[in-house]
C-alpha cells in the first residue's frame, strides 16, 4: 500500500510541477506557430526520473502526459496533438534517462567534464528524437502553416535550453541529500544564489544600450565563478536556472534587454537562446571542472592520509634529497623518529646529518656520497643520537634520480626504525653467549651431522664434554667414534644402524666416553633425523648431556630415601603418642579434636622451619615467636636472647613445649587479658671444653591469679617430662601466684644451626 502511495504522490507531484512549467514556457512563443522557445518541463521530467531512476518511468510518464495534455488543451491545441506533445515528452525523458544510465550508471551527477559531455549528448538525442515526434505530429494533426524542419527546430531549441536549465539543478539537489554540504557551506552558497538573482535583475532590466552587452557579463561573472569554485555543482547549477527563468520572464513581459518592443520578437528570443545556451554549457562546464578538481584534491589527500597511515603503521618515514637546493623532506612518523613535529617543512642536510651518531657520522656520509656518485641505489644501516629519544638504529634505503647527463639530481628513500630488531638481536646474541656458558656448566652440548658432508657442526658445550680444544666448531662426522668407550662402540653402532633401517624420526641412547685423562664420563644423547626419498639418513639435529654426576647418584638417591623413611616413620609414632596422650587427658570428642588439631600443628610449624633450613637447624628466636605468633601482640610479649641455632631434635622438643605454654597462657595465663605479658628471655653459656648449655626462662605478669592443678594434664606433662625424655635436659615448671614461670636448660653443640 505504502508502494502505490509513494508513485501516486509521485505522478500527482511530477504532474502538478510539469503542469506549472508549462504555462511558464508558454508564456513564451514564436508567432506563426505559438510554438514554445523554452521548455522547462523536459528537464523536470527528465531531471526527475535519473534521480530514481528508470523503475520510476510509470508515475513519472503518467505525470507528465497528464500535465502536457492539461496544458496543450488551454492552449487551444487539439487532443490529438496534444496526446502526441504528451507522448514526445514522456518519451523524451525516459531515453534521456535510458541514455545516462546505459553509459554512467545510477547515482548520476555533472560533477566532471566526461559526465557533462555525456549529459550534452543525451540531450541533443532525446530532444533531437522528442522533436521529430512533436514536428511529425503537427504535419498529421496541424494544420500547421510551418515547415516540418521549421517545427523540429522549434521543439528541440525548447527542450535543449529545458534540459539544460532545470535537469542539472535537479540532479545536483538529489547529489546534496546523499552528500550533504556543511550548514555553513549551505547558507554561503543560499546567500550567494539570493545575490545572483538580484544582480541578475538589476543586470536585465537596468542596463539598456551599450552597457546592456557588457554589464551582466561584468556583474555575473564573479558570482558565476564563486559558485563554481567555492560550492557543489548543484549551486550553479540553480544559478543557471535562476538565469534563465529570468531570461524567459524578461522577454515574455518586455522588460530590459530581452523586453526592447524596437526589436523583433524573434531576435530577442534568439538572443535569449543564445544567452541561455552560453551561460548554461560555461558554467556548468566551470562547476564541472572544479568539482573534478576537488575530487582529485580529495584523493589525493586521502591517498596523502592514507600513505601517511601506513607509514605510521610501519613505523617508517620516507624522505626526498634535493641535491640541487640542498634540502630533505620527510613524510610520516618524524616525530619518532627524529624528535621532532610529524608534517615539519624541509630542512636542509646538514640538520639531518647532525641526527646520526657522531661515531658513524663521517663512515655513513661516505657511504652516502660515494653511492650517489656511482649507484643507482643503496642500503646503510647506522645510529642515530636523539634529545628525546637518545640512540636508535635505523636502516635507510633509497634510490639516486640522475638527469640526462648521469648527474645526481635527488635521492628518495625510506627509513626504517630497527632499533627492537636490533635489542632482539643483542639479546639473542647474549642468550647464545649465555647457553654456551650453560651448556659448558651444566653439561650440555649440540650438534648438526651432514651425513654427505661427513662433517658436524658443535656447540662450545658439546667441546667442553668431550674434550675439544676451545673455540672447536666443526669436526668430521665420525671423529666422535674415538672417544666412545671401547665396551659401548658395538652396540652403539648397533641401535643407530636399526634406527636408519627403520628411519625412524627419533633416536636416543646413553654411552661412555673417555676424556683425554682416561676417566670415563657417561653421555645421554638424544637426536632427530631426516631423510632423503630414498630413505637414507642426510642429516642429524641432536644433544649429549653429560649425566656422570647423575650416574654417580643411584647411591646418593638412596641413602636419602633411606634418611626420609627414617623421618617419617619417627614423625609418625610422635604424632601416634600426641594422639593417645591427648585423648586420654579429653573430656569431650570436639576438645579431643582441637587440642590434637593444635599439637599437631605446632609440630608441623617446626618440621616446616627445619625443611626450610634444609634440616641444618632453626633459630631460636624464630622458633619462639613463631609459637607466639597466634596470641602475640605489640604490648603483650617481650623476646630477648642472643642467635643460637638449634638442631633438629631440640627443635621439635621445645617447639611442643613452647606451644604448651603458649596454649596455655592464651586460655588460663597472662595472654587471656589485656593487661598480661609473656617474657620470653634466654642466654647461651660455655666454660670453653664442653658443649654450650641454653637456658630459656618463660615468665607470666599481669594475668589471673594461678594456683597449682590439682591433677597435671597432657600438656603440663609434656612441658615437664620432655625435655628431660628427648634431650637429657632439666626444666623446672612454677605455677606462682602472679604468673607462670618455666625454666629450661639443655646442652646445644657451640655451631649448631645457623646464627
Amino acid at each position: 500500500m505504502q508502494r502505490w502511495a509513494g508513485k501516486i504522490g509521485l505522478t500527482v507531484a511530477v504532474g502538478a510541477i510539469y503542469f506549472l512549467a508549462a504555462q511558464f514556457g508558454l508564456a513564451l512563443f514564436t508567432a506563426s506557430e505559438r510554438g514554445v522557445v523554452f521548455w522547462p518541463g523536459s528537464g523536470i521530467a527528465a531531471g526527475t526520473l535519473i534521480v530514481f531512476g528508470l523503475r520510476m518511468w510509470a508515475p513519472v510518464t503518467a505525470g507528465v502526459i497528464l500535465a502536457t495534455l492539461a496544458a496543450n488543451l488551454g492552449a487551444e491545441k487539439s487532443l490529438w496533438v496534444a496526446l502526441a506533445f504528451g507522448l514526445c515528452n514522456a518519451g523524451e525523458a525516459l531515453l534521456m534517462t535510458w541514455l545516462i544510465e546505459r553509459w554512467f550508471g545510477l547515482g548520476f551527477t555533472v560533477d566532471s567534464l566526461r559526465r557533462l559531455f555525456g549529459f550534452l549528448a543525451a540531450t541533443v538525442v532525446a530532444t533531437g528524437t522528442a522533436a521529430v515526434g512533436a514536428a511529425c505530429a503537427m504535419s498529421l494533426f496541424g494544420p500547421s502553416v510551418v515547415t516540418f524542419l521549421g517545427v523540429w527546430e522549434v521543439r528541440f531549441a525548447s527542450g535543449a535550453f529545458g534540459m539544460l536549465s532545470v535537469a542539472p539543478m535537479l540532479i545536483g539537489i538529489a547529489a546534496l541529500t546523499h552528500d550533504p554540504p556543511r550548514w555553513r557551506q549551505l547558507v554561503e552558497g543560499t546567500l550567494a544564489l539570493v545575490l545572483l538573482a538580484v544582480m541578475n535583475g538589476l543586470a536585465l532590466t537596468v542596463f539598456v544600450g551599450p552597457w546592456s552587452m557588457i554589464a551582466p557579463t561584468a556583474v555575473l561573472f564573479p558570482l558565476l565563478l564563486w559558485l563554481s569554485v567555492r560550492y557543489p555543482p548543484a549551486f550553479a547549477a540553480a544559478g543557471v536556472f535562476i538565469i534563465a527563468v529570468a531570461i524567459v520572464w524578461t522577454t515574455a513581459n518586455g522588460y530590459g534587454r530581452y523586453g526592447d518592443p524596437s526589436r523583433p520578437t524573434a531576435d530577442r528570443v534568439i538572443a535569449g537562446q543564445v544567452d541561455m545556451l552560453a551561460t548554461a554549457l560555461a558554467v556548468l562546464a566551470l562547476a564541472a571542472l572544479f568539482a573534478e578538481r576537488r575530487q582529485h584534491e580529495l584523493v589525493v589527500c586521502e591517498s596523502d592520509t592514507r600513505q601517511r597511515s601506513i607509514l605510521n603503521a610501519a613505523n617508517v618515514i620516507a624522505w626526498d634529497v634535493d641535491l640541487i637546493r640542498n634540502t630533505v623532506h620527510f613524510e610520516g612518523p618524524v616525530g619518532r623518529f627524529l624528535d621532532r613535529p610529524d608534517g615539519s617543512d624541509s630542512s636542509d642536510i646538514a640538520a639531518f646529518v647532525d641526527c646520526i651518531h657522531p661515531e658513524e657520522r663521517d663512515d655513513v656520509m661516505a657511504k652516502f656520497w660515494s653511492a650517489v656518485s656511482t649507484a643507482d641505489a643503496y642500503q646503510l644501516e647506522f645510529r642515530l643520537l636523539l634529545p628525546g629519544r637518545g640512540v636508535c638504529w635505523v636502516t635507510a634505503e633509497g634510490s639516486v634520480e640522475r638527469d640526462a647527463h648521469g648527474r645526481p639530481l635527488r635521492v628518495r628513500g625510506i627509513t626504517r626504525d630497527i632499533t627492537e630488531r636490533k635489542k632482539a638481536e643483542l639479546a639473542l646474541t647474549e642468550r647464545d653467549t649465555q647457553l654456551a656458558l650453560a651448556g659448558k656448566a651444566a653439561g650440555v652440548g649440540s650438534y648438526v651431522t651432514d651425513f654427505d658432508a661427513e662433517r658436524m657442526q658443535i656447540s662450545p658445550g658439546y667441546a667442553t664434554i668431550h674434550g675439544l680444544a676451545e673455540g672447536t666448531r666443526e669436526i668430521a662426522s665420525d671423529e666422535w667414534r674415538t672417544r666412545v668407550h671401547p665396551e659401548d662402540l658395538r652396540r652403539l653402532d648397533a641401535l643407530r644402524s636399526q634406527a636408519f633401517a627403520a628411519q625412524k624420526r627419533e633416536h636416543s641412547a646413553e654411552y661412555r666416553i673417555l676424556d683425554p685423562d682416561g676417566k670415563v664420563r657417561w653421555i645421554e644423547a638424544r637426536a632427530i633425523v631426516s631423510y632423503d626419498s630414498e630413505g637414507r639418513a642426510e642429516r642429524m639435529v641432536g644433544v649429549n648431556i653429560d649425566v656422570t654426576e647423575r650416574k654417580q647418584a643411584e647411591d646418593q638417591q638412596s641413602l636419602l630415601i633411606a634418611e626420609l623413611d627414617h623421618r617419617v616413620k619417627n614423625m609418625l609414632a610422635s604424632v601416634a603418642v600426641v594422639a593417645r596422650r591427648t585423648s586420654e587427658h579429653s573430656g569431650s570428642p570436639k576438645d579431643f579434636i582441637n587440642a590434637l588439631d593444635s599439637r599437631i600443628q605446632s609440630m608441623a610449624n617446626a618440621h616446616a622451619l627445619l625443611s626450610r633450613s634444609r634440616w641444618r637447624g632453626v633459630s631460636l628466636a624464630e622458633l619462639v615467636r613463631h609459637e607466639l605468633a597466634p596470641y602475640a601482640t605489640a604490648s603483650n610479649t617481650s623476646v630477648e636472647g642472643p642467635d643460637v641455632g638449634l638442631a633438629t631434635a631440640p627443635t621439635q622438643a621445645i617447639a611442643m613445649v613452647l606451644h604448651e605454654l603458649a596454649t596455655n597462657a592464651a586460655k588460663y595465663g597472662a595472654l587471656s587479658t589485656s593487661q598480661g605479658r609473656v617474657f620470653v628471655r634466654w642466654d647461651r653459656q660455655s666454660n670453653g671444653t664442653g658443649p654450650a648449655k641454653l637456658r630459656l626462662e618463660w615468665r607470666e605478669q599481669g594475668g589471673p591469679s594461678v594456683a597449682t592443678p590439682p591433677r597435671p594434664g597432657y600438656g603440663t606433662t609434656v612441658i615437664r617430662n620432655l625435655i628431660p625424655y628427648e634431650l637429657g635436659g632439666m626444666v623446672e615448671l612454677m605455677y606462682r601466684a602472679d604468673g607462670v614461670c618455666c625454666t629450661i636448660e639443655i646442652a646445644i653443640e657451640n655451631d649448631t644451626g645457623p646464627r
